[in-house]
């Protein structure tokens, strides 16, 4: 949802609080029962570099996405003691069909896929495959010590303070005699 908050109505606010909050939720209370039974279990949510940074528009999207990682710190807490464990998998710009959509809508594609790419340190965008690879990890016995993160699978992309365009290469040629 690409809206201010003004311009958002409340019935959109609650579906994607909805689908992205609720349904996490109602898993969670759903399948604890059973973990606990069984002695124990891991889960993994899927969150977003948006619930750590923002986009412009995105207000209700990044609210749900901050909202699983709180939901994530509270059930680590909580169920712990019974060996269940919650974590976090924060996708940074994925290929996916729906971010392929966005790209598409674009007059000058090559430009927007290199931006985007741009995000990343890394230099690219993510493949579905990276995010599935950290979710198997979470939900493995690998990483029976971890729980209550935020497994941000971003290529750096949260970890990189972006500066305006103006500070080129040439700016920055000028800084570094400067501080010399």
């Amino acid at each position: 949802m690409h809206k201010t908050i003004d311009d958002q109505t409340a019935e959109e606010w609650d579906r994607l609080m909805a689908v992205n909050l609720r349904g996490p939720f109602l898993m969670a209370k759903y399948v604890v029962p059973e973990m606990r039974r069984q002695g124990g279990g891991t889960i993994v949510n899927i969150g977003s570099v948006e619930g750590f940074m923002v986009n412009p528009w995105h207000s209700a999207y990044a609210a749900s996405k901050a909202g699983i990682h709180g939901l994530t710190l509270a059930l680590s807490v909580d169920l712990g003691p019974d060996s269940i464990r919650c974590n976090t998998v924060c996708p940074g710009w994925i290929d996916t069909d729906l971010n392929r959509a966005y790209v598409e809508m674009h007059p000058d594609r090559a430009l927007i896929e290199r931006e985007l790419g741009q995000l990343h340190p890394v230099g690219r965008i993510g493949a579905p495959k990276e995010i599935a690879n950290a979710v198997l990890w979470l939900a493995s016995d690998d990483s029976s010590f971890v729980s209550g993160e935020m497994i941000s699978v971003d290529g750096a992309r949260t970890k990189k303070i972006s500066l305006p365009a103006i500070l080129d290469e040439e700016y920055r040629a000028k800084l570094t005699k400067v501080q010399a």
